[in-house]
């Protein structure tokens, strides 16, 4: 949670009011699936590390819920940020464009779900970090053409 809050909606909504002067919309819904991205990749890591922060006594969310409910929240991630975006393009219809940005996440998705070995995990948070950067930029041009 404090990925999302941190890396998502303050990073976000704190840089907007910076150069902007207010708070809008679109900015907070747009911090709001940047760091459900973000979440995205910390729980493919989390993910990744079950068995031995399981070993060690680390109590993190994956370890919680297991490995199933924990890719099942993975790509539970993606939908909760798509309708972020949409959330957006009700602001500014520009923003839908972000949402083609999520092609990019079919990838990961199917690593992720499909992952027999930490190294399948390994791979995967790379595509993970590229749905991020194809989302934001497409989201961003989105925003700049409207």
């Amino acid at each position: 949670k404090c990925v999302f809050i941190f890396f998502g909606v303050v990073a976000t909504y704190g840089t907007a009011f910076i150069q902007i002067g207010r708070f809008d919309v679109i900015s907070l819904v747009g911090g709001c699936a940047a760091g459900l991205f973000a979440s995205a990749v910390l729980m493919v890591n989390n993910i990744r590390d079950i068995p031995g922060d399981a070993r060690s006594g680390k109590r993190t969310l994956a370890v919680r819920l297991g490995e199933s409910l924990s890719k099942r929240l993975f790509v539970a991630t993606y939908g909760a940020a798509a309708a972020f975006i949409v959330a957006a393009s009700t602001q500014s219809l520009g923003a839908i464009l972000g949402l083609f940005g999520l092609l990019a996440a079919l990838p990961a998705i199917s690593t992720v779900r499909n992952a027999a070995e930490a190294r399948d995990l390994v791979l995967a948070l790379g595509m993970v970090a590229r749905v991020q950067l194809v989302v934001g930029v497409l989201f961003a041009v989105g925003l700049i053409i409207r």
